[in-house]
């Protein structure tokens, strides 16, 4: 019996949730694609169930203020993807829930040379990456599997990393040259909160600038010519999954098709905006010991209906959005030891001080930290272009590119909303977050009652 088979099913996943925006047929594929196996929770963004579910969270007393910009977002701040998602997470409080988004599609996909064992990581996402022109190549190329996907899920989630790395690491692959392998001592108190499903299809990055830092691989098809490299800058249909089942300490997290443990606290996810999943995994970070995040060999056809454009890496790595503002934020943020809640708390409130600056404090705060993010973008940059010796040359002039224009930036930031908006977004999240254990609770309670997102 190989190491993958020997992995216990430990912990069951109760229902499936999926977030929508008024696209039916999007959703019918969506839903479909997952047959009968588990129940299924829709929450619609204009959906009647969301405005009666913050009607019953208020009249147990919460702020409307704060229900409102957690289940709804503040109009025009941005798209309020993380406030649907917000609405799943309370309702499925206490219980192993798995999200995708609607344009999804449960056809799953496995790594061509998938592998047996459970590598630990600690450079975020452990999956190899090919490049296609177009999404009907990207699906033809991809090896299909028999995979249960919510059974390959299952496989790590809420499991302790001791016991992944017991039953699965010994028997498994070194993790690729491009990947650290961490001490797994450093992971023992750990436990999986998040499962992240690889993808075929739409890669669902914001630009192409990650293309840049691929290593491994990844890198060596990407660089095979100049032709597959301006190929692959101008498409974003990717497959991307890793070989073997991974355990990280860090992670960019994608919500398009993930599990998360809802039986111990997990953050809200920032209410606006696009990246609000990839603020929501660095608010997990913060909150768990190390190996939080885990990665399966599986993955899940991402098909958006409507056609989005690759955006050159150069355009975007010199701008900033309120996401991103809010991680820059938490870069390096000090929070004190405690349970996963009592941080959390603590970081609502060091959110809600910095929410509550006058405006001149908060620009000049703000400024700096965008700034000190640039620095860093800037500094991995060149660190790339040093590594590989600039070679091959039309790959280390575009990232020149990209550092002339984040030195550019630098000297006249661009964020995609006012100051003034952001300070009242991050004042606003804090207060959410403060309250987000008691709001759990309540939501817990409601549902007990027959009073939840989706009426019992």
């Amino acid at each position: 019996m190989s190491p993958m088979q020997r992995i216990a099913v430990r912990n069951r996943i109760s229902c499936i949730g999926v977030i929508t925006a008024n696209r039916p047929l999007a959703l019918a594929r969506c839903v479909g694609s997952f047959g009968q196996r588990l129940p299924i929770m829709v929450c619609d963004q204009f959906g009647k169930d969301k405005y009666r579910f913050a009607a019953s969270l208020i009249a147990t007393g919460f702020s409307p203020d704060i229900v409102n910009f957690g289940l709804f977002g503040i109009d025009g701040a941005g798209q309020p993807i993380g406030a649907n998602r917000n609405a799943l997470l309370l309702h499925n409080t206490g219980e192993i829930a798995f999200y995708v988004d609607d344009d999804v599609v449960a056809h799953v996909f496995e790594h061509p040379e998938i592998a047996p064992g459970v590598a630990l990581v600690s450079s975020g996402n452990p999956s190899t990456i090919w490049f296609f022109p177009d999404f009907e190549s990207a699906r033809s190329a991809a090896t299909f599997s028999e995979m249960d996907l919510i059974d390959a899920h299952e496989r790590l989630i809420g499991r302790s990393v001791d016991d992944c790395v017991a039953e699965g690491l010994s028997d498994g692959p070194t993790p690729p040259p491009s990947q650290e392998l961490s001490n797994p001592s450093t992971y023992g108190t750990g436990k999986l909160v998040v499962t992240i499903s690889g993808v075929v299809g739409d890669s669902g990055y914001g630009s192409n600038a990650a293309y840049l830092a691929v290593r491994g691989p990844s890198r060596a098809r990407l660089l095979e010519s100049e032709k597959s490299y301006q190929s692959a800058l101008a498409s974003r249909y990717v497959i991307r999954v890793p070989q073997t089942y991974a355990i990280s300490d860090r992670t960019i997290a994608m919500a398009y098709g993930m599990a998360v443990d809802q039986r111990d606290i997990v953050p809200p996810f920032f209410p606006v905006g696009r990246n609000e999943d990839g603020v929501f995994g660095a608010l997990v970070q913060i909150m768990y010991p190390p190996g939080a995040f885990g990665y399966v060999p599986y993955a899940v056809l991402h098909d958006p209906p409507e056609p989005r454009r690759a955006i050159p890496p150069w355009t975007t790595v010199g701008r900033f959005t309120t996401t991103g503002l809010t991680l820059a934020l938490l870069n390096g943020i000090q929070i004190p030891a405690g349970s996963p809640g009592t941080r959390l708390r603590a970081l609502g409130t060091l959110l809600v001080e910095m929410g509550s600056l006058e405006q001149r404090e908060f620009d000049a705060m703000a400024m700096g930290c965008l700034r000190e993010a640039l620095e860093r973008r800037i500094s991995r940059f060149e660190s790339l272009i040093a590594l590989f010796g600039g070679e091959p040359r039309f790959w280390a002039d575009d990232c020149r590119r990209c550092v002339e224009a984040m030195e550019s930036a630098s000297m006249n930031l661009d964020l995609d909303i006012s100051l003034e908006m952001a300070r009242m977004l991050i004042r606003s999240y804090g207060e959410l977050i403060t309250v987000w254990q008691d709001m759990l609770e309540a939501a817990k309670d409601l549902r007990r009652k027959g009073a939840g997102l989706i009426e019992c």
